[in-house]
């Protein structure tokens, strides 16, 4: 069934008003990684024992080994 009265799709002339969005992103997104069960145990243990969690420490982690990386 189609509807009706439905405003027409403006079609996007640049890349950027492709993806623009008008509600401001998200602070954060969620993401799906697979890791070994003994680094994931690892890593939410350390959380539990340090006070944060495992999100932080896997975003730290990341960052970390970025800025490394853009280092050489």
């Amino acid at each position: 069934m189609a509807l009706k009265n439905r405003p027409a799709k403006a079609t996007p002339t640049k890349i950027a008003d492709t993806f623009h969005r008008d509600d401001p992103a998200p602070e954060r997104i969620t993401v799906s990684i697979r890791m070994a069960p003994d680094l994931h145990q690892r890593v939410k243990l350390w959380a539990v024992t340090h006070s944060t969690t495992a999100s932080q420490v896997v975003e730290d982690a990341v960052k970390e080994h970025l800025d490394k990386l853009d280092q050489q």
